[in-house]
């Protein structure tokens, strides 16, 4: 791992398909014990990130998830905010340690790393949380990052109104409890201005338009790029000539593809902390952040169409399980079926429906040769609800039926 040694790393739910299709990294025994541990010399404390969050819990049950992450060597767990989920994960540690050998002794070895870096740290230190300090610690931490892209903050007075989406929770990553802002409504009462609240994906922008005519516009938006409904909405602006004052609530790419406002202000996430250092900035702080991203300077849709197609076979993945069809897919990403279809076969090569077989093919594949489910079981499971359809598809794909590919692989005697 090179010269320096973290004494603390946390990890994430994300899923190495080319070491395992089913263990994320959080609670994968080969990840962290055996990479960062045994390969890599890892010696510090490995923290789990939220054992809550919808990117574990949608596989596994949470009680199961903690014994999986104890046994590949994570030292803490963090079960962030519901009590009874705290619960159930004390009760699972412990009925584990009762009755598993091993288990106890993994947790043991936990407990001698977290030992060593309290005496580490703690020694010589006041067993007293500043949380004052730690409040303003944050504070300037989240106005540092505050960034101005492009152009200047206009004044906003009497003539500006306020339009921005309200918070949401934006992948199954995410942690559903997100803070509830509605950036408009902040914006509107903190100045005295005019406000309109609209939801991420479902708004009509001729009455936000109507709402805008002849006024400067304060314009909260959060990964538009990936909207379309936003995407309209910011381009009309624009072609209708008013002054637009862009805040990117999530990500800086609202601007993608689009020509720039007169004011892009990024702030990386949608939280009471960073709105509230925004509102510095719009009252005259400094903003000293720096983009992480080259936006560019003017409008180019390739930077905008690889991104959304890695977020569109994402979501095939994800979800090749369920009834995909192209509407749906275009439904979901707020695009016409003809547009995502061209889209698709340019940036992928192959048309949706190969490409989703493909994906539902390759699972059964591995379904057949890991498992002892029924052939209609595994067509099921892989999106396929008709038996014959499944063996028409496979066959196409392989050459041979599911049956002779399971029994002649050699995987079972």
């Amino acid at each position: 791992m090179g010269s320096y040694l973290p004494d603390e790393i946390m990890t994430a739910h994300i899923l190495y398909r080319k070491l395992d299709d089913r263990f994320p990294a959080s609670i994968f025994k080969k990840v962290i014990h055996d990479l960062l541990r045994k390969e890599l010399g890892f010696k510090g404390l490995v923290i789990s990130d939220c054992l809550e969050m919808d990117a574990l819990t949608r596989a596994y049950s949470l009680a199961g998830a903690v014994i999986f992450a104890v046994q590949a060597s994570c030292d803490i767990l963090t079960v962030s905010h519901s009590f009874g989920r705290q619960l159930i994960v004390r009760n699972s540690l412990l009925d584990a340690a009762k009755n598993d050998a091993a288990f106890l002794h993994s947790v043991d070895e936990a407990v001698e790393r977290i030992l060593k870096y309290k005496e580490k740290y703690c020694r010589k230190m006041k067993p007293e949380i500043d949380s004052e300090k730690n409040r303003e610690i944050a504070e300037a931490a989240s106005l540092a990052s505050i960034t101005i892209a492009s152009g200047e903050p206009f004044r906003i007075d009497e003539n500006t109104v306020a339009v921005g989406v309200t918070n949401y929770v934006s992948s199954i990553a995410e942690d559903k409890n997100v803070e509830d802002l509605d950036i408009a409504e902040i914006l509107g009462e903190e100045f005295k201005i005019p406000h309109l609240s609209i939801d991420n994906k479902n708004f009509n922008v001729n009455d936000v338009q109507e709402f805008a005519k002849g006024k400067k516009v304060v314009l909260a938006l959060s990964d538009s790029h990936l909207t379309l409904v936003q995407r309209v909405l910011y381009s009309n602006l624009l072609q209708s000539g008013a002054r637009v004052m862009l805040i990117s609530l999530r990500t800086p790419y609202d601007v993608l593809g689009q020509a720039l406002p007169e004011c892009h202000i990024c702030i990386y996430e949608y939280t009471r902390q960073s709105v509230k250092a925004l509102l510095k900035v719009l009252r005259g702080a400094k903003a000293e952040g720096k983009l992480p991203v080259k936006l560019g300077t003017s409008p180019d849709q390739s930077e905008l169409k690889n991104y959304l197609v890695e977020r569109i076979v994402k979501f095939i993945e994800q979800n090749c399980a369920k009834p995909l069809t192209l509407d749906v897919l275009a439904n979901e990403f707020y695009l016409s079926p003809g547009y995502l279809c061209r889209l698709f076969k340019q940036k992928v090569g192959i048309n949706f429906i190969d490409y989703l077989n493909t994906v539902r093919i390759a699972r059964a594949k591995h379904l057949l040769l890991t498992t002892n489910l029924r052939i209609y079981e595994v067509g099921n499971l892989c999106g396929y609800a008709d038996l014959n359809y499944f063996t028409k598809v496979f066959k196409k794909a392989t050459g041979v039926t599911p049956s002779y590919f399971r029994n002649n692989s050699g995987y079972y005697d």
